[in-house]
C-alpha cells in the first residue's frame, strides 16, 4: 500500500518525521560506518548514489575512480558527524556500482530496500489511526510511502465536547485558541456570528492548517472538526445532541460554576461569546433553547481564554 502526502492529498498528514533521531557528533575519532553489503543491519541507513556521465569509449571510464572515491568521502564524512541516538555513527550505504543508466538506477533502489536506507514515518489519517510508512520518494511539494503497519488510536476521552465561539478580531487570538485547545483535547468547534462580533468573516484554510499542526504536535490521531461562521441565531436553532449544553455569559451577577452544571460523562456544549459578551437576547434565546448559563471564574475573560478555560474545565471534572 502507497500513500502520497502532499498540499494536494486527502487527509494524510505527518506526526513525526524519523524513528532514529540523528544527532551531530564531535568526535573525530569514530570510524566511518560504510557497509556497501550490510543487510542485516535494522536501523535507517543513509543510501549514497554516486552518479557518473554513462557516455563510454573513454569519458565514463575516466571518471569512474573519481565518483567512486567521492562517494567514500561523502560516507566517511556523514559517518564521522551524525551519530544514532545511543551515539553510534550512521550507518551509510553506497550503490554497489556507480549509476550512468536505467538499469543501474533500479538495482541501486533494490539495494537500498533490502538494506533499510531511508526513514520511517508515522503517518495519520485524523480519524483515530497511526499509519507506520516507509519513505519511497521524497519531493519538496510531497512525499510518497508504503505503508507498513496500521494501528488504530484508543480515544483520550469517550465524552463529546463542543465549543462554539466568536472569533476575535485580532485572528491570531482566535488561531491561539484552536492550537491550544487541540492539544488539550476537543472534538469540534464552531464559529459564530454574534450581535457583538467583531469579526464576521475568517479564513477556514489557515485556521485548518493551525488544527493540522497542533494535532500532530501534541502526538494524536484525530483532527477537530472545524465549522465555519455560523449565525448565532441559525446555530440555535439547530437540534444539539450534547446532553449538556451550556452558555457562559457576564449578563447575569450570579451564576453557577462548572462543577455543578456538569455531570461527568456527558456530551457538552459550551457557548463563548465574542470580547462585548453575547447580547440580552441571545442569552435568553439560548436559555430558551435548554442552555444553561454558566461561570467561568471570578474575573472576567478574554474570548480565547474563556474558550481554552472551558475546554480544559471539562477534562479535569472528568478525571476526578
Amino acid at each position: 500500500m502507497a500513500l502520497t502526502m502532499g498540499r494536494t492529498e486527502d487527509n494524510i498528514y505527518v506526526r513525526a518525521h524519523i524513528r532514529e533521531s540523528w544527532s551531530v557528533s564531535s568526535s573525530k575519532n569514530e570510524v566511518p560506518a560504510v557497509s556497501p553489503h550490510a543487510s542485516s543491519h535494522t536501523r535507517p541507513a543513509i543510501g549514497i548514489r554516486p552518479l557518473i556521465d554513462g557516455r563510454r569509449h573513454g569519458v565514463r571510464e575516466s571518471l569512474e575512480d573519481k565518483t567512486t572515491q567521492l562517494a567514500k568521502d561523502v560516507a566517511a564524512l556523514i559517518s564521522s558527524s551524525l551519530t544514532y541516538p545511543d551515539g553510534s555513527p550512521v550507518r551509510c550505504v553506497i550503490a554497489r556500482t556507480n549509476i550512468g543508466g536505467v538499469s543501474e538506477a533500479a538495482a541501486c533502489k533494490e539495494q537500498f530496500r533490502t538494506e533499510n536506507v531511508g526513514a520511517e514515518l508515522t503517518v495519520t489519517d485524523g480519524r483515530g489511526a497511526f499509519y507506520r510508512a516507509n519513505i519511497e520518494e521524497a519531493h519538496p511539494r510531497h512525499c510518497r510511502v508504503t505503508v507498513v503497519e496500521r494501528t488504530v488510536a484508543p480515544p483520550l476521552w469517550t465524552y463529546g465536547l463542543h465549543v462554539a465561539v466568536a472569533p476575535t478580531k485580532n485572528i491570531d487570538r482566535t488561531e491561539w485558541f484552536l492550537e491550544k485547545a487541540a492539544e488539550v483535547g476537543i472534538d469540534s468547534v464552531t464559529l459564530l456570528r454574534c450581535r457583538y462580533s467583531e469579526r464576521r468573516e475568517v479564513k477556514m484554510e489557515r485556521l485548518q492548517r493551525v488544527l493540522v499542526a497542533a494535532m500532530k504536535q501534541s502526538g494524536q490521531a484525530r483532527l477537530p472538526q472545524l465549522a465555519g461562521m455560523t449565525d448565532f441565531s441559525d446555530f440555535i436553532a439547530r437540534p444539539a445532541a450534547a446532553d449538556c449544553r451550556l452558555i457562559a455569559h457576564c449578563r447575569a451577577s450570579e451564576l453557577p460554576t462548572m462543577h455543578t452544571c456538569y455531570p461527568r460523562g456527558s456530551d457538552v456544549l459550551i457557548l463563548i461569546g465574542p470580547e462585548g459578551d453575547f447580547s440580552a437576547e441571545e442569552v435568553a434565546m439560548a436559555e430558551s433553547a435548554g442552555y444553561r448559563g454558566v461561570s467561568l471564574g471570578r474575573t472576567r475573560l478574554r474570548t480565547e481564554t474563556a474558550a481554552l478555560a472551558a475546554c480544559h474545565a471539562i477534562h479535569v471534572l472528568n478525571d476526578e
